[in-house]
């Protein structure tokens, strides 16, 4: 039976952080990080489809990194679109999710509605607040449904999803 004998030694990686690394070469570490930064995704879905917001950390955590979260009704013509209501037009989501130490994500789902109306692209918004064991550097995705149905001229096209942004326009601190 072989055990490895190993001599740690304290080392600094490439964020300056500080860990024990091994001289055997055997990934025993122990990394002790600073609070990493959370960001979310923007994200495109057909109506009746399922939108799945990515929550990332920017790095790996030395702990569990939580937060709270909460669907709104949209932001109108400032996003591009018009506003969607939480319960008409999606379900609502709120709640608590921990991204696990060593882990990079965690993803939200929320689910849009389907109905008979034809309509434009409309939008809402999944916020992040309250996190312990990170920071909060993007606190708000954005979500764009998009219409399934035809107008009353008879005159229809199946709708193709695009990038989170329609063209030419941003969303405001994005």
């Amino acid at each position: 039976t072989y055990v490895p004998t190993m001599a740690a030694s304290a080392v600094t990686d490439v964020d300056g952080y500080a860990s024990l690394a091994s001289s055997t070469g055997y990934d025993n570490s122990v990394t002790y990080n600073a609070p990493r930064n959370l960001f979310i995704t923007d994200v495109n879905a057909v109506e009746g489809g399922t939108m799945v917001f990515t929550v990332s950390l920017d790095g790996t955590a030395g702990t569990d990194v939580t937060f709270n979260y909460q669907s709104y009704s949209g932001l109108s013509t400032q996003v591009g679109g018009a506003a969607a209501t939480q319960g008409t037009d999606f379900t609502a989501i709120s709640g608590t999710a921990t991204i696990p130490m060593g882990s990079l994500t965690v993803a939200l789902s929320l689910v849009t509605t389907v109905d008979a109306t034809y309509e434009g692209m409309e939008n809402l918004s999944v916020t992040l607040s309250s996190a312990t064991g990170g920071s909060i550097s993007d606190s708000t995705g954005l979500g764009f449904i998009h219409n399934d149905d035809c107008p009353t001229n008879g005159w229809c096209q199946q709708a193709v999803l695009k990038p989170a942004y329609p063209e030419n326009m941003s969303a405001v601190g994005k």
